[in-house]
């Protein structure tokens, strides 16, 4: 068992490779698909996301097609002691980087409840099968998730997948509800976590 530094630094390295590769954005498409196509997208009427980084899941697609859908979309917000508030994203919402390079909306943007959203869309740089994540470190996602009640979904290529966790947990960490992949061979659509 690795520790969750060693796979985090790893996958960083692994991902910085694939980043704008023609591969990366063909396993995007499909992970689009597999999303759009499910229950849990359609039903889903406010909906959280990342805006994504280059080593991430591309996230403007997703903001695109929830926009053409009319649903809202909310993106998070850093704040102090490693917490984090998701803002809804309208055409004037001003998006700023911050300290850590993320782009997040200024704090004038309108916060949401977190009972109010219906999706959480969550990053990760590695992911099992049974819905363990490994983050990016700073411990918001679970913290956030600890008491979230709506769905989580995690979009994992085959770069971020696990068959089964190979990091050690810790008693913060949180499990993701739903995973959708694609083209691994293991897993095709979404499983139950």
């Amino acid at each position: 068992m690795e520790t969750k530094e060693t796979i985090r630094r790893l996958q960083l390295e692994r991902l910085l490779k694939l980043s704008g590769t023609w591969a990366k954005m063909a396993n995007e498409l499909e992970l689009y698909e597999a999303l759009f196509a499910t229950s849990i997208w359609q039903k889903a009427h406010r909906i959280g996301v990342t805006i994504s980084s280059s080593i991430e899941i591309d996230t403007k697609p997703i903001i695109l097609q929830a926009r053409l859908q009319s649903k809202e979309v909310y993106v998070p917000r850093t704040l102090p002691n490693r917490q984090m508030s998701f803002f809804k994203l309208k055409r004037n919402t001003v998006i700023e980087k911050n300290s850590f390079g993320i782009y997040e909306p200024q704090i004038d943007a309108e916060l949401v409840r977190k009972e109010e959203l219906d999706l959480l869309l969550v990053p990760g740089l590695a992911f099992s099968l049974q819905g363990d994540r490994i983050g990016f470190g700073g411990g918001y996602y679970d913290r956030y998730l600890a008491d979230y009640r709506g769905v989580s979904v995690s979009l994992v290529d085959p770069q971020r997948l696990f068959e089964e966790c190979a990091w050690k947990k810790e008693e913060t960490d949180q499990q993701i509800n739903k995973i959708v992949t694609v083209g691994s061979g293991v897993l095709n659509g979404i499983m139950d976590a």
